[in-house]
């Protein structure tokens, strides 16, 4: 897999900030104007410029629906932090926008996560944008998932609100012989499949990602551990984990998602056994994203 492609699971950090500007009155006398009205005024421009850098949009984007016959999905970020899709859906380019799995958007019509658009758009300039090869930054990230955030309002007029409620989540936590994992040198990267997947550099935090959008459940990363780590996990997937709906509570009602399977070990068994960490099942607040309205996009 392109270090500069995403796929659904691999979702991972990054929420768009919100500046709150205040409106201040001023009863300034003449004296007081000639001392302060410049600093004042340097001061607004300085707040001005700020806000206007951190509605980043792209400079031109083609949408369009995509071929009914077209098959298979790609969502890539390209050199300058532009994006190229092909038979994208919206509800997709939500999860990327807002960092969340599919099970954290709620609301909107059905062909949200049925018709596909291909979708072809461009950046600015900008110093330090993501370069085409090697890891994407944190921060060349956050910058892409705004302008995704702009181009779903502009093109697609999308509102969204947010909702916290509190819901059944897993903790990924060290099982108690301690964990089997291998620090690593690499630069982040996860790949795989249905039953397996390869890392090599990868954080705990990417990986309670990973887990969650294959438990349709939120995964919270409860290990303490805070390096990157190379490992290969291998399991039997199971029809709850494959369509996307998460695990059942295991044999017994003791929260194990994922009971046994058969034919190989399930999610939950393989991370204990091959890594050496297990999946709790508590309770905590889960943000959702709520779509007020959304349309699909006028022709270019």
């Amino acid at each position: 897999m392109s270090r500069g492609t995403l796929s659904i699971r691999e979702i991972q950090e990054a929420l768009t900030p919100r500046q709150n500007r205040a409106q201040t009155r001023y009863g300034l006398g003449m004296a007081a104007s000639l001392k302060f009205l410049l600093p004042f005024s340097i001061l607004l421009g300085i707040m001005h410029a700020q806000s206007k850098t951190e509605a980043l949009t792209f400079e031109v984007a083609s949408v369009k629906p995509t071929d009914p016959a077209a098959r298979g999905i790609r969502i890539q970020f390209t050199p300058g932090g532009g994006l190229d899709a092909q038979n994208a859906h919206v509800k997709q380019l939500i999860m990327i926008a807002y960092d969340v799995q599919s099970f954290q958007v709620s609301g909107g019509p059905g062909w949200l996560d049925s018709q596909g658009f291909d979708i072809l758009a461009k950046a600015p300039p900008t110093a330090g944008a993501y370069a085409g090869t090697g890891p994407i930054t944190p921060e060349q990230r956050k910058q892409i998932q705004q302008r995704i955030q702009s181009l779903l309002a502009d093109r697609f007029q999308l509102v969204i609100h947010r909702d916290a409620k509190e819901a059944p989540v897993y903790a990924l936590v060290v099982a108690k012989n301690g964990h089997k994992l291998k620090e690593s040198v690499l630069d982040e990267g996860l790949s795989g499949g249905r039953g397996a997947v390869t890392a090599g550099g990868v954080s705990m935090t990417l990986l309670a990602g990973f887990l969650g959008g294959r438990l349709g459940r939120p995964v919270l990363e409860r290990t303490g551990l805070t390096g990157k780590y190379d490992f290969k996990l291998e399991w039997t997937p199971e029809s709850s984990e494959l369509s996307g709906k998460g695990g059942p509570e295991g044999p017994g009602g003791k929260g194990e998602p994922g009971g046994a399977d058969p034919l190989g070990p399930s999610l939950s068994t393989a991370l204990q056994e091959q890594l050496g960490l297990k999946l709790e099942s508590q309770k905590a607040p889960v943000e959702t994203i709520v779509i007020d309205r959304v349309e699909k996009p006028s022709a270019n």
